[in-house]
């Protein structure tokens, strides 16, 4: 990404995608509130350690706009696979927007 320090994502499943998804979660929780701190440029989207914001406000954000966005609800899925996988422990953590999630997924289904 022309020398922002972003990841590539050329490998096929290995370590860019690994940085792409930090990247996408963390760019999400800085745009839906998780990341309190303001941020002078995109260098914290590299944190693959995810720190920096609470990935429960995160889980509200995304679920709230899977609901009321319908025209991405690819994105947010993805971005809400990531997370989960990343932080498995949520649905136990939030089980009411588990619940709803859960829910919802069912509804799309069919």
């Amino acid at each position: 990404m022309g020398g922002s320090g972003l990841p590539e994502c050329d490998d096929e499943g290995g370590e860019a995608d690994q940085g792409a998804e930090a990247a996408n979660l963390n760019y999400w929780a800085y745009w839906l509130g998780a990341l309190q701190e303001p941020q002078a440029d995109d260098g914290f989207m590299t944190d693959r350690a995810l720190t920096g914001w609470d990935p429960v406000t995160l889980l509200r954000g995304l679920a709230r706009g899977f609901h009321q966005s319908p025209g991405y609800v690819d994105l947010y899925t993805y971005s809400l696979w990531a997370l989960l996988t990343a932080h498995p422990w949520l649905p136990q953590a939030a089980p009411t927007i588990a619940q709803t999630l859960a829910d919802r997924a069912a509804r799309i289904r069919r």
